[in-house]
């Protein structure tokens, strides 16, 4: 069975040639390999061709910034696999992720299945030491799962059947931000089921300094046109209360992180006005419900480590 791997790259040179190294480096095969740079120039073109690898990877290439959502339509109208895999540029997988989840694929499944995933290992970027394990949350109904737990997603982990994109129309390329939770929403919503594979087979990392390329007013634009988007639906499946709670909070949670990260990394200015715009939508009890654990994951992971480098060096020099 043809698999279809789609990476989409935006202005990272390094970090997606080491994403697509991890896709041919996979014991599942046959592959179709496609990347698609989103009108940046990373030159990902010229390794591939430097590498001799032409024939192992497509490359399409976006004239202007279009978004994450329309550069993996892009890749879906390209591909012929009838599963999909798609690797964002930051992350890369362990060598057996495909072969795993195919195995997943292939034990059954009486229901209409859209999607399978595995879980994540999240690493330092500087020593590369395991900082979390995030594994698959829910199985089955999505829209079940959903109304039991809500909507837990893992970047680069899935393999999607095209039929099921397909049907559903891709991928929103309205929706600015929280691609991944827009198109499981939208899995939900057409009926689809989902598998989770409790092996960390993902790689991504995390960052001391925060995700400081993230455009904060566009940001803040996105999720909140996300919560729009499914705040009716929320109501539906959860009742017209828990429904605003739960957009409420997700926003929180999003854009909380936003804000904590900025501030932490001295960007007072982008990060106030996160912080603003939360208070002003789910409430400063809401706000605060959520923002209070994720300032002390910020400090732990920005703050202490700092702290004992500069006490490990003080000590170096007596």
């Amino acid at each position: 069975m043809l698999i279809t791997v789609i990476v989409t790259n935006y202005n990272r040179q390094m970090e997606v040639r080491r994403a697509l190294l991890s896709v041919l480096c996979q014991s599942y095969e046959p592959l179709q390999v496609i990347v698609v740079e989103d009108g940046s120039n990373s030159r990902v073109q010229e390794w591939v061709h430097s590498e001799g690898l032409e024939g192992n990877v497509e490359y399409i290439r976006h004239d202007s910034n279009r978004g994450l959502a329309a550069a993996r339509n892009t890749g879906l109208q390209h591909a012929r696999g009838e599963w999909i895999a798609y690797l964002d540029d930051d992350d890369h997988w362990k060598p057996e992720m495909l072969s795993s989840l195919w195995d997943l694929v292939q034990q059954g499944f009486n229901e209409p299945l859209g999607v399978v995933y595995c879980g994540v290992e999240v690493r330092d970027p500087i020593t590369h030491g395991v900082v979390s394990i995030l594994m698959p949350e829910i199985n089955g109904a999505i829209k079940s799962e959903f109304i039991r737990r809500g909507l837990s997603t893992r970047s680069s982990s899935s393999l999607f059947a095209q039929q099921a994109l397909r049907a559903v129309g891709g991928f929103d390329e309205t929706v600015a931000s929280s691609i991944d939770h827009d198109i499981w929403m939208t899995l939900a919503d057409h009926g689809y089921h989902t598998l989770g594979l409790d092996q960390p087979l993902t790689i991504s990392y995390t960052s001391r300094h925060g995700k400081m390329t993230t455009d904060v007013p566009s940001r803040i634009a996105g999720v909140r046109g996300f919560t729009n988007k499914w705040e009716p639906t929320f109501k539906e499946w959860l009742g017209d209360s828990e429904g605003t709670k739960y957009a409420r909070a997700y926003y929180a949670r999003v854009i909380g992180l936003l804000a904590i990260d900025n501030i932490a990394n001295g960007k007072v200015v982008d990060g106030t006005l996160a912080l603003r715009t939360v208070i002003a939508y789910s409430g400063a009890l809401v706000g605060l419900r959520y923002m209070v654990p994720l300032l002390a994951r910020v400090s732990i992971r920005n703050i202490l480590p700092r702290r004992i480098l500069t006490m490990f060096r003080g000590v170096n020099k007596t």
